[in-house]
């Protein structure tokens, strides 16, 4: 007896089908006309001022020793792209990770330099435990293998559990987000590209960059799919 592969998926589809995140259309998790929808940033931003930046490149009067080198994020956060990030963060609609690496290639695919090595965001683990998954993860290796990029998840570990940022105000984000990245292995004379699905107040990429910086990383570029 054959055994189609492809079966498993068409009943989950007829049982579980598919509805868009914007309309709540059928037929997919982001329709063609919610994704004409998404707003482009028109501007990249300094990641330590936060004014415009040509590039997303850091200010020179804003470099310091340990900060990032730039930042640059392909979308607003705003409907429908806020309500795709939250299915595929918080509801586990794993399959949504193409359809968000399409839309980011389709933005930033000339800025994603060769010579970078693409390290995500780590999750505490007994939070991946009970996610799943660390989402930034699947985005980031999915991202790498296509534009054939060199793809660490392990590089860089997180140490400490902490509150949900977005439930922080700024302030109280730089704090929560204090000491929890540690460095496995050796980043020294490497050029990292960090890796997230949101840019909000920075707290956490501007941690993680500062962590991969003392430990002699050459540039350290923050990328975010929105801001």
């Amino acid at each position: 007896m054959c055994y189609d592969k492809k079966m498993p998926n068409l009943i989950l589809d007829f049982l579980f089908p598919r509805k868009c995140v914007g309309c709540f259309r059928f037929g997919s998790y982001l329709c063609s006309d919610c994704q004409r929808k998404i707003k482009h940033l028109s501007n990249q931003i300094c990641p330590e001022c936060e004014r415009n930046s040509i590039g997303g490149e850091i200010h020179f009067g804003c470099q310091r020793r340990y900060s990032l080198d730039g930042l640059t994020s392909a979308y607003e956060f705003a409907s429908p792209i806020k309500e795709a990030i939250y299915q595929f963060k918080y509801k586990f609609v794993s399959d949504l990770k193409t359809t968000l690496v399409d839309l980011l290639l389709s933005a930033k695919k000339e800025d994603l330099k060769k010579d970078f090595v693409l390290v995500p965001i780590p999750l505490y683990f007994r939070k991946e435990n009970f996610r799943g998954f660390n989402q930034v993860a699947l985005l980031g290796k999915d991202l790498a293998e296509k534009q054939g990029l060199e793809f660490r998840g392990d590089l860089l570990k997180k140490v400490k559990d902490t509150k949900p940022q977005v439930k922080l105000k700024e302030k109280e984000r730089k704090e929560n987000i204090k000491g929890v990245f540690e460095v496995v292995g050796s980043v020294e004379g490497k050029n990292i590209l960090l890796f997230d699905d949101v840019w909000t107040t920075g707290a956490t990429i501007k941690e993680a960059g500062s962590v991969l910086k003392r430990k002699r990383a050459k540039l350290v570029w923050g990328l975010t799919l929105a801001r």
